[in-house]
């Protein structure tokens, strides 16, 4: 009821965050994150929760709030950094980080906390570290070597979550490629593969190394890897197009059969199976 009543019950909300009863004060601050964007009068109050409260759910549930709530609570990011790099629950710690990835761009000021949460001892705090990084964008460029590193030697929902993160920044995680390209090809894990596959159509960047990775994984088993492959060939456009045209001549059917359908898509013509006819056409459009 109260968050059908929304901005005009956050009064009383944020002052009920001072309640004796910690499970009081614990629901009151879901409420408020369920009101959203219209709960950001209660930002100072879910900050102080945040920093200051003695019960471990309650703080945790003013850092979710607060990342509910969204860019509107920007003046919360110092709260944020500070519950991120001290809280004493390391759970604490990676809401803190997801809810500074929530706020976005506007919390670019906890890049280097966030950076630096990524060698925490907790995998969880490292995920949402990378999660909260890949959230705020490309501001978030100087994270890229860190999260290059926890892509390639972490447990599998950091690599996953670095992955993710570093299409988030996009462009400006250029020097990534090679690096996904080779989580894409030889990671383990599935999460991983198709996080990294999105990621370098996000990036767009050095189609040379990118396409071809992307080509092959068309002829996954793994029908959301296919989906993330062809959505990354469909944003690199007519710089695929030389990776699909020799995708057509794979040993693997699956690949022949989803590059010419690629390819049909992107150029808007169709040649039929035969890859020389392809070439010859491309080479009248170079």
């Amino acid at each position: 009821m109260l968050v059908e009543i929304g901005a005009d019950a956050v009064p009383a909300l944020a002052y009920a965050l001072e309640d004796d009863n910690p499970q009081v004060r614990w629901g009151v601050a879901a409420v408020l994150g369920e009101i959203g964007e219209e709960a950001a009068p209660a930002i100072p109050a879910l900050s102080y929760a945040l920093s200051n409260d003695t019960d471990k759910l309650v703080r945790l549930t003013a850092a979710d709030s607060l990342g509910s709530i969204g860019p509107a609570a920007a003046t919360a990011v110092p709260a944020l950094v500070e519950a991120l790099n001290s809280d004493s629950d390391p759970e604490v710690r990676a809401y803190a980080a997801l809810a500074l990835g929530e706020i976005g761009p506007l919390a670019i000021e906890a890049v280097p906390a966030l950076t630096q949460a990524l060698e925490s001892p907790d995998a969880g705090v490292r995920e949402f570290a990378a999660i909260g990084l890949g959230g705020i964008g490309p501001e978030a460029a100087p994270a890229v070597p860190a999260l290059v590193q926890h892509l390639q030697q972490d447990d599998a929902l950091v690599r996953s979550a670095a992955a993710s993160a570093l299409g988030g920044i996009g462009p400006s995680a250029a020097e990534a490629v090679p690096a996904l390209a080779q989580a894409l090809t030889t990671d383990d894990d599935l999460f991983v593969q198709r996080a990294a596959a999105l990621a370098l159509g996000l990036i767009g960047s050095n189609p040379d190394v990118a396409t071809p990775v992307l080509v092959e994984a068309l002829g996954s088993e793994d029908a959301q890897l296919r989906e993330s492959a062809s959505i990354s060939l469909g944003l690199f456009d007519v710089a695929a197009v030389p990776a699909l045209i020799e995708g057509m001549s794979s040993d693997d059917p699956a690949v022949r059969d989803a590059s010419l359908s690629m390819l049909q898509t992107i150029t808007g013509q169709d040649f039929g199976p035969d890859p020389a006819a392809w070439q010859s056409w491309w080479v009248t459009q170079s």
